[in-house]
């Protein structure tokens, strides 16, 4: 991931814990792709509805300690 990039997930990622997720489907794209880039996962993407809600932590929660252990900026970390 470059570190432009980097900056946008960890952006759009404080948005969505400021407001929570929603049903945009830019929003939940953006999320899903990035949780299989990170994870390496071929998982297809779930609904928009409550019953997805556990797909949808795991992939905030795999961005969030993505965003904890990787930074672009840091060479220790690249």
């Amino acid at each position: 991931m470059t570190e432009e990039e980097y900056q946008k997930l960890k952006e759009r990622r404080s948005q969505i814990a400021q407001r929570g997720l929603t049903s945009n489907e830019d929003e939940l794209n953006h999320v899903w792709n990035s949780y299989k880039t990170i994870t390496g996962s071929t998982e297809r993407r779930p609904c928009g509805c409550a019953s997805a809600a556990k797909h949808w932590q795991k992939a905030l929660d795999a961005i969030d300690n993505y965003l904890k252990e990787y930074d672009p900026t840091d060479k220790e970390t690249t």
